[in-house]
Order: structure tokens, then sequence, then C-alpha cells
């Protein structure tokens, strides 16, 4: 259902339309997305930190949700284990402890389950053993990483697989 919302002299009026939104029963969707993207993303960084981590966000669910499935098992592995490493120590500032990630306290398969996409696990000729242990190893190498150099690497390395410079328009006939 689409309802129309706008503003007169004598206040609000559902008349005239100034803007559409999109009703689902209860609740409202809206989508924020970044439009205008820098020369690179270091210098997002330096100019709106804010942004670079948003940026971040916005591409990584764009790869799970639309290409994680064509990607490499190794691009995959490094990506979850960057975004694990991030928010172990994410949850870690918050909690105010050590800057240190405890590899014992995260969970290996429900990790890998989470962000590494079921074609790329079940396509690859590898046994869940292996695949367990070379994430494990991906872990204590990004382990050290700060969340910035975590997310300049992600970028770097989804770049070439979410054309996230680049803007697609989806149109549809019918």
């Amino acid at each position: 259902m689409m309802r129309s919302f706008g503003f007169s002299n004598s206040g609000f009026d559902p008349l005239p339309a100034a803007g559409k939104v999109l009703v689902k029963g209860p609740i409202l969707s809206f989508e924020l997305r970044l439009r205008f993207i820098p020369q690179s993303a270091y210098e997002l960084l330096l100019t709106e930190s804010n942004a670079f981590f948003y940026l971040n966000e916005q591409v990584f669910e764009d790869f799970l949700g639309h290409v994680a499935w064509k990607v490499s098992l190794e691009a995959a592995l490094e990506l979850a284990a960057l975004k694990v490493c991030r928010d172990c120590l994410e949850k870690q500032v918050k909690s105010c402890l050590d800057h240190k990630i405890d590899l014992d306290s995260i969970n290996m398969d429900s990790a890998m389950q989470a962000f590494i996409p079921k074609s790329v696990l079940c396509g690859e000729n590898i046994k869940p053993s292996a695949l367990r242990r070379q994430f494990s190893q991906l872990l204590k190498k990004f382990s050290s990483l700060s969340p910035t150099e975590s997310v300049l690497r992600s970028l770097s390395i989804l770049i070439d697989i979410v054309k996230f410079d680049v803007e697609i328009f989806k149109a549809s006939m019918g």
C-alpha cells in the first residue's frame, strides 16, 4: 500500500504528495545508501570516518546479499576473518577489555556459516576440518589489525568483487 504525505499551510495534509513512504503493515522500511564515493577509501577515512565505516558495512552487506556466491574460497575466508576480528574488537571495546582478540571464545562454525556463503563452503572439495584450520589461521593473522586497517583491507578485496564505485540501477518491465 502506498500512502502520500504532504504539508499544507494549515498543517499536515495527507493529500498533496511531498514524498512517498512504502507502508507494509505496521512497519515502515527505509534504506540509506552512501552514493558518493571519493577517489580512495583512505581519503574517505581522513575526511569522514563515520561514512568510511558505514561504507564498509554497506559494501559487505551487498557482498553477502548479491555476489558472495561467485567469489573464490580464499577471498571469502579472508573477508569473513576480517569481519569476525572487527566484530570481536568492537565488542571488547564496548566492555573495556584488552584490545586483543581471544580466539578461543570465537565459535568458528557459526562465524563461518554467518559470513561465508554456502555455495563457497560446499563448492570446494575441501574437508570441513581443513576449512576450519585455514579460517583459524586467518583469524590469527588478522587479530593484530586495528578496525581501521581491517576495513581498509576488506575494501581493497571487495572493490574487485562488489563494484561499489559504480552505481547500478535495476529496472523491470511490467
